[in-house]
């Protein structure tokens, strides 16, 4: 080899060496940040919720700030609806809803809204009069509810009986007056 060839060999090797570091680094890098994200086993994270699982008993906070307890809700089946105004898809299902809670209030359903929006006192009480909702509506302003039941996209529902035990998952729009939900929901209501 020449003595140009060894120079050029030698800045190679100095600009390489660099490289290979930084890209070593990045690398340990994001196996150390997968390695955190991922669960492990650890049990102080939220679970992800499926049929059948009972939810423990959390706090609701209405429009004007009070909290009541999720089980202070009357009612057989809970239809637990997580929506915002800005969402097209959840003011397109909301009618559905209202007329769902209409057939079966009196037989032991009520209907829970818990509205994601920034600021639900500036918009929601125009919503709740134009589309005649007169269930409870609950706002979640640090998001803890949200965080519960992992949500991530809206219309989310959830339907459980009185004892908080999941019944149904809906993730998206519904229509919630069709012959196939009005025969599940008699079936939950114990008709």
């Amino acid at each position: 080899m020449t003595t140009a060839q060894k120079s050029n060999t030698k800045q190679l090797k100095l600009v390489l060496l660099p490289i290979f570091l930084i890209l070593l680094v990045i690398t340990a890098s994001l196996f150390f940040v997968k390695y955190r994200l991922v669960d492990h086993g650890r049990s102080d994270r939220p679970q992800p919720f499926t049929v059948g699982k009972v939810l423990p008993d959390f706090a609701l906070t209405d429009l004007n700030g009070k909290k009541i307890r999720v089980s202070t809700v009357q009612g057989k089946v809970i239809f637990m609806n997580f929506w915002a105004t800005w969402c097209e898809a959840c003011l397109e299902e909301m009618p559905s809803i209202v007329k769902l809670r209409e057939k079966f209030h009196s037989k032991g359903l009520e209907v829970v809204a818990i509205n994601l929006d920034e600021n639900p006192a500036a918009v929601v009480p125009r919503t709740v009069q134009r589309y005649q909702m007169d269930f409870p509506v609950f706002q979640d302003p640090n998001g803890e509810v949200a965080e519960l039941f992992d949500v991530y996209a809206i219309p989310l529902t959830v339907v459980m009986n009185n004892k908080r035990e999941i019944l149904h998952i809906q993730n998206g729009e519904n229509d919630w007056n069709t012959d196939a939900v009005h025969t599940q929901m008699r079936g939950w209501l114990g008709e």
